[in-house]
């Protein structure tokens, strides 16, 4: 019966609704943050590529990855840059994308002038991720507000 008791006595403070309201809140704040740290610097790569080069795709990996049943095809791409007195390498390698690229085709590079290792090629622009994470953010805050307002009903 003691066992009862005190486990009744754990369950009713380790639910109790301000302290999930504080752990959604303070989950939800990191994710505000985190995110709109993701875009910003996201943002800005974009914002600096801003001139053009083009490029011709001489190698293309492919890879296959499976998740929950699903298979999953990315590629990465290997380009010689046309104007090679721009790059400090005399090829450059897309990020992971969904895109097929095919070996010969003509492709966009925007580079940052000032530092041209900085760049993205055409199909592997860089995707503004952080809007995600900022979204989830404001549902568990909102979550975080339900819980508290739920807390006061049971309190008053």
């Amino acid at each position: 019966m003691f066992y009862l008791e005190r486990l009744q006595t754990r369950l009713k403070y380790s639910f109790d609704p301000v302290y999930i309201t504080i752990m959604f809140l303070i989950m939800g704040v990191i994710l505000l943050i985190w995110g709109g740290a993701e875009y910003i610097a996201t943002k800005q790569t974009a914002d600096r590529c801003s001139s053009v080069t083009t490029g011709v795709v001489v190698n293309v990996e492919e890879s296959t990855t499976y998740s929950r049943g699903k298979e999953k095809i990315a590629y990465v791409a290997t380009i010689k840059p046309e104007d090679g007195s721009i790059f400090s390498d005399s090829e450059l390698r897309s990020g992971e994308t969904d895109f097929a690229y095919w070996k010969g085709e003509n492709v966009v590079i925007n580079y940052d002038p000032s530092n041209t290792s900085t760049y993205y090629i055409e199909h592997d622009e860089p995707d503004l991720s952080g809007t995600y994470t900022i979204i989830a953010g404001v549902v568990v805050l909102f979550l975080g507000l339900c819980f508290f307002g739920i807390g006061k009903k049971l309190k008053v």
